[in-house]
């Protein structure tokens, strides 16, 4: 994570919602489920997946959805999908109550979001690399080791600096992907310190 001053998602059922059943009738699930179940959502290059664990470790109810994924994407797509696969996976586990949420995705991967959490552009993925330039000279600046790639955060922020002004002048936070998915539901910008170093320099 950091703080600055086209859908491609396909299923049988299509990700625009079917199954999902909403808010409501997840609550009347919700009472008559003794314990809490995990939901956990895994964003992968080429599906996500949706899957409800019990505490035990048993698997209740499973959803996934083919993605198409190139050097941008559609984060606003993700969320979408994450709600109606979701749908599925807990309709097939009965409806229980969810306790948790774990969500996991690829990294090195970045959505550009402006100071009202607003997403500003197409993310950013692992696949784009047109930023060598802006990689040349920032590896030059530190002595040619190799530090600066077109897939660095930072080259990717001078990029957008000199192709698209209006749209970084406007830019306040870049999350990774999960941690965007996390922020959509939480409204909690946050990020773990492994997936994180990448945009904060750490290694």
């Amino acid at each position: 994570m950091v703080k600055i001053g086209g859908r491609g998602m396909i299923s049988s059922r299509g990700l625009d919602g079917a199954g999902w059943k909403g808010t409501s009738e997840m609550a009347q699930g919700a009472a008559s489920a003794p314990d809490g179940v995990a939901l956990c959502v895994d964003l992968g290059a080429s599906s996500m997946r949706v899957a409800v664990f019990a505490r035990d470790g048993e698997g209740l109810g499973a959803a996934s959805a083919l993605q198409r994924l190139g050097a941008e994407a559609d984060a606003e797509a993700w969320f979408e999908g994450r709600e109606a696969l979701a749908g599925e996976a807990l309709a097939a586990a009965g409806w229980p109550r969810v306790a948790s949420v774990a969500i996991a995705a690829f990294t090195r991967s970045e959505v550009h979001l402006d100071a009202t959490g607003a997403v500003l552009r197409p993310a950013m993925t692992f696949r784009d690399a047109r930023a060598v330039e802006e990689a040349a000279r920032i590896d030059a600046r530190l002595g040619g080791q190799g530090a600066g790639t077109p897939c660095s955060p930072l080259a990717r922020l001078d990029w957008s600096r000199r192709h698209e002004p209006a749209v970084f002048a406007r830019l306040a936070l870049v999350l990774q992907p999960k941690d965007f998915l996390n922020f959509r539901l939480t409204g909690v910008a946050a990020a773990d310190p492994a997936s994180n170093a990448p945009l904060v320099g750490a290694t």
